[in-house]
């Protein structure tokens, strides 16, 4: 039997908890598609690899009808999962700027997720995970 972990997470799970990536959009719950798309901005089709942006957390649970303590952890996870990078960190002394992010679209993060073989995912709880399969050799650590 093949067994699997939660990347992030941890935990082992059996092959049949995973579901295969076939759009980036299905390693996200709900709420972090919504902060995504609050960070992307304009639904328009563009053809857009990415998009740079100021936002703060204060801003974007506004936007994204959620509290800030979510916003800080789903932007986190944002960025574990892909599909943010910090381009610049906040300034939060004299004149405060939000942080500046870049942000991936769909099409680039799923390319990425290919190529570094992130094709499946794990519903882990209310989350959603990168499943990673564990190798025999580490099975064997663990036995002894």
């Amino acid at each position: 039997m093949d067994l699997w972990t939660a990347e992030g997470i941890g935990g082992v799970f059996p092959g049949s908890r995973l579901r295969e990536i076939r759009n980036a959009r299905d390693v996200l719950t709900i709420t972090e598609e919504r902060v995504y798309e609050v960070f992307w901005g304009n639904k328009e089709p563009s053809g857009d690899p990415e998009r740079v942006v100021k936002k703060g957390y204060d801003v974007a649970a506004k936007e994204a009808r959620v509290t800030k303590r979510n916003v800080v952890n789903i932007v986190h996870r944002l960025i574990s999962k892909g599909f943010l990078e910090v381009v610049a960190p906040p300034v939060v002394y004299g004149r405060k700027t939000p942080a500046t992010y870049r942000i991936l679209s769909f099409a680039v993060v799923r390319e990425n997720q290919k190529r570094s073989g992130r094709n499946w995912t794990i519903h882990v709880g209310n989350g959603i995970a990168y499943a990673c399969k564990i190798t025999g050799s580490w099975r064997a650590a663990q036995e002894h």
